[in-house]
C-alpha cells in the first residue's frame, strides 16, 4: 500500500531476491499486471510480459537502494550507527532513521519471532506518517 497527497493505491507483488539477480512481477491491480521489473549485474529491464515489450537500461546502480527491496532494508540497517531493535508481542521490529532520503526517513522491519520470517515492513515520512505498507503474506528464505 503506497499513500500520498491524493490517493492510495495498492499493489500486489511477487518479489525474488537472489545472490546476483532482483525481480518483482506486479500481479495485481490487473490493469498492470505482468509488468515485471528485473536488475542483475547492474542492467534494470523492465518488460510488459503481456504484451512483450520491454527496455533496458545499463550501468542502473539506483535499484540497490529502492525501499521496495527486503535486502536493501536489510543492507542499510547494517550500516546505520543509529539503530533499534524492539520486542512487542511476538515481533521482533528493527527500526532505522535513514538521513540521505526526503521522502522516506523512517523504516521499520517487523520480524515473526517464531518463524524468524519477516511480516511487514513500513516506510514513514520526516512526519512519522506511514507512506508505505508492505505486507508480506507468502515468503520463503534460502539461507
Amino acid at each position: 500500500t503506497i499513500e500520498s497527497n491524493k490517493n492510495t493505491n495498492k499493489y500486489i507483488l511477487s518479489q525474488t531476491h537472489t545472490y546476483n539477480e532482483d525481480t518483482q512481477e506486479v500481479l495485481e491491480p490487473e490493469n498492470i499486471r505482468g509488468l515485471k521489473i528485473t536488475y542483475k549485474d547492474g542492467t534494470l529491464e523492465i518488460k510488459n510480459t503481456i504484451l512483450n515489450l520491454s527496455k533496458i537500461y545499463n550501468n542502473y546502480p539506483y535499484i540497490e537502494s529502492s525501499n521496495l527491496w527486503l535486502n536493501s532494508f536489510i543492507t542499510e540497517y547494517k550500516e546505520q550507527e543509529t539503530r533499534n531493535i524492539l520486542k512487542e508481542n511476538e515481533e521482533i521490529i528493527l527500526k532505522i532513521e535513514t538521513k540521505n532520503d526526503t521522502k522516506i526517513r523512517y523504516k521499520e522491519l517487523y520480524i515473526d519471532e517464531n518463524t524468524g520470517k519477516p511480516t511487514k515492513l513500513l516506510l514513514k515520512d520526516t512526519n512519522k506518517k506511514e507512506v508505505v505498507y508492505i505486507l508480506y503474506t507468502e515468503i520463503e528464505l534460502n539461507y
